[in-house]
């Protein structure tokens, strides 16, 4: 007898049939079918039509054929996109830049006589 074999991360398929238990959603509408059209909001891709579902790090996410790459993308097909990007104003949370501060540098004198 044949067993399913578990789906590899990244690769999209037509169903979750064989996926992990317990992926998470990171959207916070329902989970959208292949051939349902969605909108990107990451990176300004815009419209786009789910083509197959992936999961990685405990996250599903779906593949997607989006109507027009925007041209920093250009040469891109498809992309993967997790329920967050397809909601307007969520974004991941991007770090804040670090900040430049010389006050831990010691002071040192000016040549090895100053001391």
């Amino acid at each position: 007898m044949i067993h399913p074999q578990p789906a590899p991360v990244l690769i999209g398929f037509p169903s979750r049939e064989n996926f992990p238990q317990g992926l998470l959603w990171s959207g916070s509408g329902e989970v959208p079918a292949v051939g349902q059209r969605v909108r990107i909001y990451l990176n300004n891709i815009g419209e786009a039509t789910v083509r197959a579902y992936f999961h990685y790090d405990g996250y599903l996410g779906v593949l997607v054929a989006p109507d027009q790459m925007p041209t920093h993308l250009s040469g891109v097909r498809t992309c993967h996109a997790y329920g967050i990007d397809l909601e307007p104003g969520r974004r991941r949370q991007d770090p804040e830049p670090a900040s430049i501060s010389n006050d831990w540098i010691p002071d040192y004198p000016e040549s090895a006589d100053a001391a």
